[in-house]
């Protein structure tokens, strides 16, 4: 999860951003363990001190290192949203072959706004997010035909973010192992594009029952991974 402008707050072994308003992120200090009793009681003040006790606002955290101990008791599921890989240069991972007829191609800038726009109704909403970047984002070309792409943002000179694949959803609509198999290959060949350059690609895989998503995680290799939970909250924390 990367923000692109955040406030940060230091607390009871917490690090708290705000990302945007009534949004929050909380991470744990690597040199403090958190105390879930002062750790909440910390929380619950910074919220209340940024608005009313009844307004609901959103926390996302880091799973698997107790933060939803702060949770216990609130009427709200805590949800999962996905997991963050970080995938480094000269790491081994799978390589995987893109089909026949298939091609690949960095500069999406060589062709016009609209062809990228007939891919996927998505395509405006991804050219509007900050640091992504044109030239390093890839074409899936199926003989003269651009048939996709692959959007890469760049954080900065040494890492470079890779989200999804955007594909028409005509190419391989009857065929899903064919087009589960392209999804891969395009995912893959675009994370070695950034690799062989000596970047650290951060890969971000939503929890949305994709089997995809866990195809991702076996040919990608990645360094860590970190599981990413959300829960909608009163900023007085009551249930």
């Amino acid at each position: 999860m990367v923000s692109t402008h955040a406030e940060s707050s230091s607390m009871g072994g917490l690090r708290v951003t705000t990302p945007g308003p009534g949004r929050y992120t909380l991470r744990t200090h690597s040199q403090q363990v958190v105390v879930p009793h002062s750790a909440r009681d910390a929380l619950r003040a910074r919220l209340l001190a940024d608005g009313d006790p009844d307004e609901l606002v959103t926390l996302t955290f880091i799973g698997d290192v107790g933060l939803d101990e702060l949770f216990e008791g609130q009427t709200e599921p805590v949800a999962s949203l996905g997991w963050e890989g970080l995938l480094l240069p000269h790491q081994q991972r799978r390589t995987l072959r893109l089909p026949r007829d298939f091609t690949m191609s960095p500069d999406v800038t060589q062709v016009d706004l609209e062809v990228l726009r007939s891919t996927s109704w998505v395509v405006d909403e991804l050219l509007q997010t900050p640091f992504l970047d044109l030239h390093e984002s890839l074409l899936i070309s199926r003989g003269d035909d651009v048939v996709g792409w692959v959007p890469i943002w760049r954080l900065s000179p040494d890492t470079s973010v890779i989200r999804l694949t955007v594909i028409h959803p005509s190419i391989h609509a009857d065929e899903e192992r064919r087009r589960t198999h392209l999804r891969l290959t395009t995912y893959s060949q675009a994370v070695e594009s950034q690799c062989a350059q000596g970047r650290s690609v951060l890969s971000w895989l939503p929890d949305s029952g994709d089997p995809v998503n866990d195809l991702k995680l076996s040919i990608g290799g990645a360094a860590t991974l970190t599981h990413w939970m959300a829960i909608k909250v009163r900023r007085d924390l009551g249930a």
